[in-house]
């Protein structure tokens, strides 16, 4: 890759050194032109005004026979002077007499300009040439007008062209070096930052790329970017053996269960039918739940969940929740309560999916409450205290209106590490836990997509009081034509 970098950048700077020396050339040709053709014009100017001052240019006014004369004294004058060749035109009434100097035409001279008396120059090829007018007969002497014309060789400087050469050559193997070493330094982070990649693709889960803030910002951040990924998938490994480890004990525990009282019924051991049947019962619906929530989950990823969203009465919405697991909560000695600071609360929500959010809350909340758990319905987060339960306000739109249903219980409380990832899938806690298995960590990652979902927020807030409690915030908004009613 070096190499190929390397070449790459030096057929660049060539082709831009060619191009910029094809210019250059170019504007320095046209530069020596302009100067040749001024320089010329300056000489014919200087011959004419020298000529005008000569007697003999009178005599020739009054006798155009010595015209052969003045052409043998302009050449000479243009010899002495270095010029390739100097003479003289005669035009009569727009037409050149007799055959321009070597190496330009008459369509080059502008006649008409010339007989007005306008001095006129060019370049033809390598020859810059220049005429000015030295006389104009009158008519009775045949109207002719005489112009000294000069033509002298254009030298372009070959000091230039060397020395552009030397200076190409120099700026091609600076060029050279500088990228070498600039070619160097990105190759050699490209190198690490892909050799790290492989090692974490074939496994290396510890495979990092060592970085320096005084390398370039754009690679340091591609480097930063491989160690980051490297940390997630670290994470998600981690989380991935925990999960399993988790389905394995939950899948395990009521199939164990199931079992053993199957065994028991089958050889008639068992001497309370009854009591053996609710057990195969409770262990049937724990397995109903959890691949209830593997599927939940799966339909989330692959946005296949659908959602029938209609104004909902939340108050009935918790009661609800509340009462089914009334049960439950007896037996594990656990009061379940419910608070409602405002009647009549509405929003628009998928009924069935809001008490699935609030019945996860309370499934979690069952796991580690000490002696009671409340679910609570307000327009306000009036039932705490801090900055972290501020009511919520829409700066966008500042007339809107929220629910909060929170759901709080008396347990240890959530650790300041773990409070940031309890929404995380296949995320669990190693807080007090109080009674019944360790959680598989879906749960809360269901109630955070479904809350989203039906364009809610969903937030822990922990410890609450003393130290202790927890309370899980589901922040909905109010029905838009109940608040207008209202």
């Amino acid at each position: 890759m070096r190499t190929r970098i390397t070449v790459a950048m030096v057929l660049i700077l060539v082709v831009a050194l060619l191009l910029a020396g094809t210019i250059s050339f170019t504007l320095v040709r046209n530069a020596d032109k302009q100067n040749a053709v001024q320089t010329t014009l300056a000489q014919a100017e200087a011959l004419v005004s020298a000529s005008k001052a000569s007697p003999f240019l009178k005599s020739l006014e009054s006798n155009p026979k010595d015209l052969p004369d003045l052409r043998e004294v302009i050449d000479l004058v243009g010899q002495v002077a270095g010029l390739q060749s100097a003479g003289t035109l005669v035009i009569t009434k727009g037409h050149l007499e007799g055959a321009p100097p070597s190496g330009i035409s008459a369509s080059d001279l502008n006649l008409a300009a010339l007989t007005k008396g306008t001095p006129v120059d060019g370049s033809v090829g390598n020859l810059s040439f220049a005429a000015a007018p030295l006389i104009s007969l009158p008519e009775t002497l045949g109207g002719v007008t005489i112009a000294i014309v000069l033509v002298s060789q254009i030298t372009f400087s070959s000091d230039s062209v060397r020395y552009f050469a030397l200076a190409a050559v120099i700026a091609l193997i600076v060029a050279v070096f500088g990228t070498l070493y600039t070619t160097k330094r990105i190759s050699n982070h490209v190198v690490k930052a892909a050799k790290a990649a492989q090692d974490i693709a074939a496994g290396d889960l510890n495979a990092r790329v060592e970085t320096s803030k005084g390398d370039y910002p754009e690679l340091v951040s591609l480097e930063a970017a491989i160690n980051t990924m490297a940390e997630k998938v670290s994470q998600a490994r981690q989380l991935e053996r925990q999960f399993l480890l988790s389905i394995s004990h939950d899948l395990r525990t009521p199939l164990t269960s199931i079992k053993g009282f199957a065994e028991a019924i089958a050889e008639n051991m068992v001497p309370d039918p009854s009591r053996a049947a609710q057990v195969l019962l409770t262990e049937a619906s724990r397995l109903e739940r959890l691949i209830r929530d593997l599927l939940d989950l799966a339909y989330l990823d692959a946005k296949r969940f659908s959602l029938r969203l209609e104004p909902v009465r939340l108050e009935e919405c918790i009661r609800n929740v509340a009462d089914s697991f009334d049960m439950e909560a007896q037996q594990c000695n656990i009061e379940i309560s419910c608070g409602v600071e405002k009647d009549g609360l509405i929003a628009m929500a998928d009924k069935d999916r809001l008490s699935q959010v609030i019945g996860n809350l309370v499934q979690n909340s069952l796991k580690f409450a000490k002696s009671g758990i409340r679910i609570s319905l307000s327009d306000s987060c009036g039932f705490l205290t801090g900055e972290k339960s501020r009511p919520r306000q829409s700066h966008s739109h500042p007339a809107e209106k929220f629910a909060y249903i929170s759901v709080v219980d008396d347990g240890s409380g959530i650790s300041e590490e773990d409070l940031p990832h309890v929404f995380e899938r296949l995320y669990t806690s190693d807080r007090g836990i109080m009674r019944s298995s360790r959680g598989t960590g879906l749960g809360l990652a269901i109630v955070k997509e479904l809350t989203e979902a039906m364009g809610g927020e969903v937030s822990a807030v922990s410890p609450i009081k003393n130290g202790t409690g927890t309370a899980f915030i589901v922040i909905l908004k109010l029905y838009r034509q109940f608040v207008k009613a209202g």
